[in-house]
């Protein structure tokens, strides 16, 4: 964890442009494409996600905190990209 209380979380297999960062619209510095975004604890944050191939449940993409003792506390998982998919909204930060 940073000096400033936020983590670095990290989506595989995709990139996105954060609209919103910890609540706030996101500076213009932070308006391309990225793969990590700076979580804080009990924050929110809006992604626009850009998958360029679907993940099935055999293969699924994963999403995890860069900092090891936040994978092992469940910061770490998996979700699918699919067709017709049911929306599902990520974790929130904690």
């Amino acid at each position: 964890m940073s000096q400033d209380g936020t983590y670095p979380f990290y989506v595989h297999g995709g990139s996105y442009r954060i609209l919103k960062q910890m609540g706030e619209t996101s500076p213009d510095y932070a308006s391309g494409w990225k793969d990590m975004i700076y979580a804080a604890p009990g924050s929110v944050s809006e992604l626009l996600v850009k998958f360029d191939q679907k993940a099935v449940s055999k293969s699924p993409y994963m999403y995890h905190c860069h900092i090891l003792k936040h994978e092992d506390c469940g910061m770490m998982g998996q979700f699918t990209v699919e067709d017709n998919a049911t929306p599902y909204s990520a974790p929130v930060a904690v």
